[in-house]
């Protein structure tokens, strides 16, 4: 149930974009290279998730392929997402090293790498920190309101 529940809570962000997205039609929101890679994004990344979670979920058990292109994914989508939130070409070229490490190991590095995940969820995570941080770092303005 849980990963059926994993792979349901995928779905709401791309609604809320789209929803987004047709709320804002008269301003032409397709334009924008920025909005579009953060959609791009996160379309990437559902397929490979969704299947991976349902697997695991009719089957009891992962998946190693729907894993590995689970989280191959979520580099991707990563690596769309941070030039879309900072577009900083250095940034972004941090972003695709680390991704393109991550996946060439887990595809093409040694056995243990390729079949244990907890280091290819902890990269990832940080991937995810480090995609997400232009959303501090490229404020004009600090917001007061943001630290708890």
């Amino acid at each position: 149930k849980v990963e059926i529940l994993n792979a349901l809570t995928m779905l709401p962000p791309l609604f809320s974009a789209a929803l987004a997205c047709y709320m804002v039609k008269p301003k032409v929101w397709w334009r924008s290279s920025a909005a579009f890679f953060l959609i791009c994004g996160w379309m990437v990344m559902i397929p490979f998730s969704t299947a991976s979670h349902l697997y695991c979920a009719f089957n009891g058990k992962y998946s190693h392929i729907l894993m590995r292109l689970d989280q191959t994914g979520i580099a991707i989508a990563s690596v769309m997402v941070g030039w879309a939130l900072s577009k900083c070409p250095n940034f972004t070229s941090f972003l695709s090293v680390a991704g393109v490490c991550i996946c060439g190991l887990m595809w093409f590095g040694p056995e243990y790498l390729r079949i244990h995940v907890e280091w290819r969820t902890v990269s990832l995570a940080g991937m995810v920190l480090a995609y997400l941080s232009p959303m501090f770092w490229m404020r004009d303005p600090f917001d007061w309101s943001i630290p708890p």
